[in-house]
């Protein structure tokens, strides 16, 4: 039996941990499709198909492994398949000492928590449960609630205004113990959860909390069903003798995995970052496709990085054609034509392939990026202020986006895309008075 209907992900992921399901969840928002394996309430896989983003990739956006032991792991992966040997990326960052056997159990629970963190900040969608067996499928258990905190995190203001308005009055509807164990919760936010009884507006005790987003945390907490938001101040609740409550440090995959070190196994890495000398074969099947385009976007990254925008250029635009379904390639490719004195070919395309990469996943940094110049290119400056920031945000290695920024900054303010300020104008005027005035001057002299 299939059931179906619309709501945010998180309360039909609750409702199936409440009834212990077990089957597939589809659920479609913003034009993406993820598919998430549930078991026993719990969700232990899932799908998405926004833009096809590799756990490799995940886990350099996680800076849990470097870029450059990446490419190394593509590019072993690739010598490999050319010389008819099959092997893994579990495997090969295994064989490189990149990550240990735990840590890639953890990042591969990771990669299943960022699909449903993407579901959540698409908010409402279409949703249908079809109750079956998972059968043997490999299972990486990832409750909702603790990963709500990191969702939360990336929210607009508008979204947190929007679930947690500033003036309510946030009352926690759990036991903190069972909260902090739920969430993963750190020390500050442990903090931050004692003041949420009720009397103090949500606004004070962002003011009251600097160290912590308040706003993100109560969101988190809403969605969860472990707050509930009062109109007016209610009497604070008696004060009991409890069992004191520790902080449970987050609980994500990626928490552990990140304490890796950038250097490790670094001669082995060094050993396989080169470029290719000889031309990739034609790829026989997907999964060759897929690889080799890997291996051409992680080439064109450094081309890219070190200013040679044809050579760069060439190679993500061979990766986009090996592997069209991704849509970061694509957008890789359209940054580095634009690199040229042209600049973007067909600005409305990637304008449309960047926004729909956002949507997807709202810390895709790279399209935050490429949406700022494309607004310097609309003589949109500060859309591309705000862009950069958010990309900057989201990856400060991204350091051309904060130099970006900084210039912006000290440009004179705008009032629309390519309009000048009000003080523009009213200079503007004043110099054009003038002008009038003196010539007028001069006819009276004659």
């Amino acid at each position: 039996m299939i059931r179906t209907g619309r709501s945010d992900v998180v309360s039909i992921l609750l409702a199936l941990d409440g009834e212990k399901a077990t089957g597939v969840l589809e659920f479609r928002s913003a034009d993406v499709v993820t598919r998430i394996f549930v078991d026993a309430g719990v969700p232990v896989s899932a799908e998405a198909g926004a833009h096809g983003e590799t756990l490799g990739n995940v886990l350099v956006r996680e800076q849990i492994i470097s870029q450059e032991q990446f490419a190394a792991v593509v590019r072993r992966m690739t010598d490999a398949l050319v010389d008819d040997e099959n092997v893994r990326f579990g495997e090969v960052v295994v064989e490189l000492g990149i990550l240990s056997k735990e840590d890639l159990e953890r990042a591969l629970t990771a990669q299943v928590e960022k699909k449903i963190i993407g579901c959540v900040h698409r908010g409402e969608g279409e949703w249908s449960f079809e109750a079956k067996s998972l059968g043997d499928m490999p299972k990486h258990p990832t409750p909702v609630r603790t990963l709500l905190l990191d969702a939360a995190a990336n929210f607009s203001e508008e979204r947190v205004e929007e679930i947690a308005s500033a003036e309510s009055f946030p009352r926690v509807s759990l036991p903190p113990a069972s909260i902090a164990e739920d969430f993963g919760i750190d020390d500050a936010e442990l903090e931050a959860l004692k003041k949420l009884d009720g009397t103090r507006a949500l606004k004070d005790v962002m003011a009251e909390a600097p160290n912590v987003d308040a706003g993100a945390l109560v969101s988190a907490l809403k969605l969860g069903n472990a707050v509930e938001l009062l109109e007016k101040p209610g009497e604070a609740p008696p004060k009991t003798e409890a069992a004191p409550v520790s902080a449970t440090g987050r609980r994500r995959a990626f928490a552990h995995a990140k304490a890796v070190s950038r250097e490790k196994a670094k001669a082995s890495i060094e050993r396989f970052i080169r470029e290719r000398e000889a031309p990739l074969p034609k790829a026989r099947n997907e999964r060759e496709a897929t690889l080799f385009a890997e291996d051409e976007f992680q080439s064109g990254r450094r081309l890219l990085a070190q200013g040679k925008f044809d050579a760069a250029h060439a190679k993500l635009d061979s990766a986009s054609s090996l592997a069209p379904t991704i849509d970061l390639y694509r957008l890789y490719a359209d940054f580095a034509e634009s690199r040229g004195p042209s600049g973007f070919k067909d600005l409305a395309r990637t304008k449309k392939l960047a926004l729909k990469m956002v949507r997807g996943d709202a810390e895709q940094s790279f399209a935050y990026y490429v949406l700022g110049y494309l607004a310097l290119s609309e003589h949109d400056a500060n859309a591309a202020k705000k862009l950069f920031k958010q990309a900057f945000k989201l990856d400060p290695e991204l350091v051309d986006a904060g130099r970006q920024v900084r210039l912006l900054e000290i440009r004179p303010p705008e009032t629309a895309a390519g309009q000048p300020s009000k003080r523009a104008v009213v200079l503007a005027g004043v110099f054009v008075l003038l002008v009038v005035i003196a010539a007028a001057v001069v006819l009276l002299k004659k």
